[in-house]
């Protein structure tokens, strides 16, 4: 099964988008606790809040006959964000108060207002100044808040405070996206070694099929794939080489059974010193004919398995009516002398017309015809029938003795001969393999049925055109 690999891709793929994505969640998740403070009724607000608002109170105090007051408004905005606040006179004493916490002191040098507004975590504490009639009055506002990070109000060109955290923050991000990186790096190298490993195996034939989940799915799948088609590959080549050799030895033996006797009749004229009467001449003669009719067939057999099995065999098309060629054929087999006394039960009605080969489906056919006679024993019934229709089916059966179950498995396989190389059958091993490549070649099929004691069955079915 082909795969495309989009499967690893998008899991590759994924797993960096989840890891960028909680990178930039991690980051904006900093940067907003960074630029953020919470209130003491829980809001969250900008970490500039605490400076705006001190900037604004201004507005909320107010000036009665010299004396600072505070407006209702700024009363309630201090109570409501639990804030305290403190006015100074411009000698640093404090005038007016609200919600001021114990400690706090009530009079302030020019360090001790500086080491105050200095001040930072949960006692931050910002200033303002209110103006009346071109008198400055200073006032400060204690914030009961974690605001120790970046400030968004800017002095003398930089951030007031908090540089150190957002240089943390981006050097977080960074480590962050550096040890996810590498570690991911070492998994992906880490699979791709035992890949490689993988490979080694099924080179050298002992790689052991795995199971395994994840990014590399498709590929281990493809691996085991690839394993079992080179053991299948490997396995059809042990027996294609088993069935070689013993085709060789076969073939040897039925090219010197016919060449014996040729060269011993040439050898028996060439000693005579005296000419054969006619009667010894075709004696002599004869043996040599039949035995090079033999040789010839035998030859004629190997040329067209070549031929078929490289594609080199063009069909030679003829419509015909396949019951009276086939039963032409029949008939031309019994009139053979080697079946003298059989019979062929033959059954078929009407016509079927067929675009055939008449040269090569005659040697399919008569293959399959003369298999059957020779092997299915002297007295046993032989019946050819065909089953006119789309397609065509012919049927050649006997009640024989059957084949075992390794038989049919082999049978057409090229090089095999059901009997041993001994045997007088008069077949090269060749003649099933050809028969059935010649019914593939006009787009048919042909399969066997037969059980030991119980005869055999041969189907070809061929299509209509």
């Amino acid at each position: 099964m082909k795969r495309s690999g989009y499967k690893s891709a998008f899991h590759i793929y994924g797993l960096f988008l989840i890891l960028m994505i909680l990178i930039l969640a991690a980051g904006a998740g900093m940067v907003v606790y960074a630029v953020t403070v919470q209130k003491s009724d829980g809001e969250i607000v900008r970490s500039d809040w605490p400076a705006e608002f001190t900037r604004a109170f201004s507005e909320e105090i107010i000036f009665l006959e010299g004396e600072p007051v505070i407006t209702q408004r700024g009363f309630e905005a201090l109570k409501d964000n639990g804030l305290w606040l403190q006015i100074l006179d411009s000698t640093g004493r404090v005038v007016k108060g609200v919600s001021v916490p114990e400690g706090q002191p009530e009079e302030y040098s020019p360090d001790r207002l500086l080491n105050t507004l200095d001040s930072r975590g949960s006692k931050a504490v910002f200033s303002g100044v209110a103006e009346d009639s071109g008198t400055g009055w200073t006032y400060l506002i204690g914030f009961p808040m974690d605001i120790a990070k970046i400030t968004m109000n800017v002095n003398a060109g930089r951030f007031s405070s908090g540089k150190s955290y957002a240089l943390f923050g981006a050097g977080a991000v960074i480590f962050l996206t550096a040890v996810l990186g590498l570690a991911y790096g070492f998994a992906v190298t880490r699979r791709l070694s035992k890949m490689t490993e993988a490979v080694d195996e099924i080179a050298g034939r002992c790689y052991m099929p795995i199971q395994e989940k994840g990014v590399f799915q498709d590929i281990h799948v493809s691996l085991n794939t690839l394993d079992r088609t080179l053991q299948m590959a490997e396995e059809a080549r042990r027996k294609d080489e088993q069935l070689r050799k013993e085709w060789i030895a076969n073939i040897t033996h039925d090219l010197k059974t016919p060449l014996s006797p040729i060269r011993g009749y040439a050898e028996l004229l060439a000693a005579s010193d005296d000419t054969p009467d006619s009667t010894e001449l075709k004696k002599y003669s004869a043996a040599i004919l039949k035995n090079t009719a033999c040789a010839e067939t035998l030859i004629n057999d190997l040329k067209l398995t070549y031929q078929l099995e490289n594609g080199m065999m063009p069909l030679n098309l003829q419509t015909m009516d396949i019951i009276r060629f086939v039963r032409e054929l029949v008939i031309d087999c019994l009139n053979d002398p080697r079946h003298a006394g059989r019979t062929v039960e033959f059954e078929a009605e009407g016509s079927q017309i067929l675009n055939i080969d008449p040269g090569l489906m005659k040697r399919a056919l008569n293959n399959l015809l003369i298999n059957t006679l020779l092997y299915s024993g002297a007295d046993a019934r032989i019946g050819v029938e065909i089953i006119s229709g789309v397609p065509c089916q012919i049927r050649i059966w006997d009640e024989g003795e059957g084949m075992t179950e390794a038989q049919i498995n082999r049978l057409f396989d090229r090089y095999y001969r059901g009997v041993s190389a001994g045997a007088d059958s008069g077949g090269t091993g060749l003649g099933m393999a050809i028969a059935r490549e010649i019914i593939s070649l006009h787009g048919g099929k042909i399969s066997v049925d037969s059980c030991l004691g119980a005869g055999t069955t041969f189907k070809v079915t061929l299509p209509q055109n």
